[in-house]
């Protein structure tokens, strides 16, 4: 997406900091209507020391680091005092000649004097225009653009920028759909929500896989409707919180059943594998995370949560997941049989209460 590159500088140069407190928007009010998938992020979580500390783990908190000071030696602003964000997804669908119906709204001050400039000085060949008052530049190449005004900017697919201009206009109509869901969640340093059927579909998960071992819990997709995820961040400790909106209270009772057996068939699966790899300590701190999960219903509801510690977080991330994973090499024969197998956790399983 050519526009990305070109507004990728000019963004952090522009000076977005802060934002409008209490006053601010529903950030669902700023989604399309008919966006299949919508996430919120608090900007500010960057320089929380427990997400440092997982960038550290992951070793990209030099790259982190390295980026940070780059805009900062350019432009004197620093990334970590942005506000938040709103990821809008239309459709994932795209071409060699247009983007994904997608896009990115960042709030806070803009220079956008300077904005304009960086953009100008970019050298590509950018349409200006304006919609609904609001200054708008776009690529007609891939159909990409950038809209901004002394509040925020807005970078993605041309349409979807425009729907977002709209309902920042109070105009349009937004995702209404999410509400409940996405209220069942919380609110968090990130809520994300998606339309659970449009995913499936795209993703083929209700189509058994070729060369790979899958497990498939077919009744939970033919109930599902949205799914929401929130995370927070503490000092030592990530809160994760899912809630899956299905149909009706039927459906969510089927889905927390088949969650529920299908954690419990993930946990003999780990424990044996465990026992064949040998690694104790590390196949331990994911057992302990995985019976920690919550699940619950609440009418047509289901909602699983999880509390993890920054050092179960690290232990696990330890394990190692290429070559002779979990010890598979340790098996008979040497490794896994690679066809594809399908196991099917049926609405004849027990009553695991919730």
């Amino acid at each position: 997406m050519m526009i990305v590159a070109v507004v990728a500088a000019a963004s952090t140069a522009s000076g977005c900091v802060g934002g409008s407190g209490s006053s601010e928007k529903n950030w669902l009010e700023l989604v399309p209507a008919n966006a299949v998938a919508a996430a919120v992020f608090d900007v500010s979580t960057v320089k929380e020391k427990a997400v440092q500390d997982v960038l550290k783990n992951l070793t990209l908190y030099r790259e982190y680091l390295q980026f940070r000071q780059e805009v900062l030696n350019e432009t004197g602003i620093d990334i970590e005092t942005l506000h938040r964000a709103i990821f809008v997804v239309n459709d994932v669908d795209s071409n060699e000649y247009t983007i994904p119906d997608i896009a990115l709204y960042v709030e806070g001050k803009v220079d956008t004097e300077k904005f304009e400039s960086k953009i100008k000085e970019s050298k590509v060949n950018l349409t200006k225009t304006t919609y609904d008052g609001v200054t708008l530049y776009y690529y007609p190449e891939d159909n990409s653009a950038v809209a901004f005004t002394s509040d925020y900017i807005i970078l993605g697919s041309k349409s979807v920028v425009e729907q977002v201009i709209d309902l920042k206009n109070g105009k349009g109509n937004w995702a209404k759909q999410y509400s409940d869901v996405v209220g069942k969640a919380g609110g968090g340093n990130l809520v994300a929500v998606a339309d659970a059927r449009y995913f499936a579909g795209k993703m083929g998960l209700n189509k058994p896989g070729e060369g790979r071992t899958e497990v498939l819990i077919r009744p939970i997709e033919n109930h599902m409707k949205y799914v929401a995820l929130r995370l927070n961040v503490g000092s030592e400790e990530y809160r994760i919180r899912v809630v899956i909106e299905a149909d009706d209270e039927d459906g969510a009772r089927m889905i927390a059943k088949n969650v529920k057996a299908g954690l419990t068939l993930l946990n003999t699966t780990l424990t044996f594998r465990a026992q064949v790899a040998g690694n104790s300590s590390q196949f331990k701190a994911a057992l302990e995370l995985l019976n920690s999960i919550s699940v619950k219903q609440d009418g047509s509801f289901v909602s699983m949560g999880l509390d993890v510690m920054e050092k179960q977080l690290e232990e696990v991330a330890s394990m190692e997941l290429a070559g002779n994973e979990f010890g598979m090499s340790k098996y008979p024969g040497g490794s896994l049989d690679n066809s594809t197998t399908e196991i099917q956790i049926t609405t004849t399983s027990p009553n695991f209460g919730g």
